[in-house]
């Protein structure tokens, strides 16, 4: 019998715990395009009950004030009335999410013990225990710090995967891992092998969106605060922006993995 790792343990203990909190009401995740795939490799049938699952949850949830925001409804019509795919379920859904009202901010802290699941996922990201206001003072310093918008070679960022995979991933090769979230990848591990390779505009790209990820989702940014800081602090365009934010709102806490590699550095 296999025996397994402390990192798989960790894992399987935070797996264990995200069943118990809100996001048990969205059997549809905005950062996968479950329709597209979905239409090629499973029956009509599956895949309509899997559209009434969703449509079922999102009732429930909206019951228990477990409520998508704009970014998360936005997403999911854009997936739904961009497919081909077509039944009375994909239109009840898509009916559903036309006259469904958001929740007014954009992250996890305005959900039902959305700041204790943000405070847990921040914990097992980064390895570590932290206290949000220390962290958010240390983030704040270090991105002052910097005297203008740091470039970067970020030229495209999609939802499938959290950005700090993909800023890494030219030369973090990915380890595997047990949460579907993080495409079976696990993020922790990835960066232990290979985070000095890192070079420092991407630890500084990486500060930017750590700082934003703790604003958005336990401090209450709002989506004009959370774009305001992200082209102030780097070289972006609207769309870059727009998509790199999409990303921190639907990965919570996933960038946070980064942390212990920032409080090392010498040269932020």
């Amino acid at each position: 019998m296999a025996v397994l790792s402390e990192e798989h343990r960790n894992s399987i203990n935070y797996l264990k715990i995200q069943e118990r909190y809100p996001e048990r009401f969205f059997a549809w995740s905005p950062h996968l395009d479950v329709l597209a795939r979905a239409d090629r490799v499973v029956s009509q049938d599956s895949l309509n009950s899997w559209l009434m699952l969703v449509l079922a949850r999102l009732r429930e949830g909206y019951e228990s004030k477990v409520i998508l925001s704009r970014l998360e409804r936005a997403q999911l019509l854009k997936y739904l009335t961009q497919s081909d795919y077509d039944s009375k379920e994909k239109q009840a859904l898509v009916q559903y999410l036309s006259e469904y009202k958001v929740r007014s901010g954009i992250g996890l802290y305005q959900l039902p013990n959305g700041k204790e699941w943000y405070q847990s996922k921040l914990n097992f990201y980064s390895g570590q225990t932290h206290d949000p206001h220390e962290l958010a003072a240390f983030l704040s310093a270090k991105t002052d710090a910097v005297d203008e918008p740091v470039e970067s070679n970020i030229n495209n960022i999609g939802l499938r995967l959290p950005a700090i995979l993909q800023i890494t991933s030219s030369y973090c090769e990915a380890k595997s891992g047990l949460n579907w979230r993080d495409s079976y990848v696990d993020v922790e591990h990835t960066l232990a092998n290979c985070y000095q390779y890192i070079p420092l505009s991407d630890l500084k790209v990486l500060t930017v969106l750590a700082e934003v990820d703790l604003g958005i989702h336990l401090y209450a940014w709002s989506q004009r605060q959370a774009m305001h800081r992200l082209q102030s602090r780097l070289a972006l365009n609207d769309a870059l922006a727009h998509a790199l934010l999409n990303n921190i709102a639907f990965h919570p806490a996933t960038n946070m993995a980064i942390l212990p590699y920032i409080k090392a550095s010498s040269k932020l």
